[in-house]
């Protein structure tokens, strides 16, 4: 499995905008939209929790440097704000 592909994590259409989105969980275990592809912009990573959604992180500089960083969806939703406030489906 190569760490960090997109194949490697459940891809579902945004509610709003249809933009592909990964489902995660933060550290609070509340569910978070992330941008399915990595972005220059990004500033957060997925780790697998097998059996479970990813968690998203927001790696140190030194771990980041050469990751595959992803975007949290409210970021880039062109309806992000209705998206934070509604949550998941």
């Amino acid at each position: 499995m190569n760490s960090g592909s997109v194949s490697e994590y459940q891809i579902e259409p945004c509610p709003l905008c249809q933009a592909p989105i990964i489902w995660a969980v933060d550290d609070r275990a509340e569910s978070v939209p992330v941008d399915a592809e990595p972005s220059g912009a990004g500033t957060h990573s997925l780790r697998p929790m097998w059996g479970n959604p990813p968690r998203v992180v927001k790696p140190s500089p030194k771990l980041a440097f050469g990751a595959r960083l992803r975007q949290i969806h409210y970021e880039t939703c062109v309806k992000g704000k209705t998206l934070r406030k509604t949550g998941r489906r």
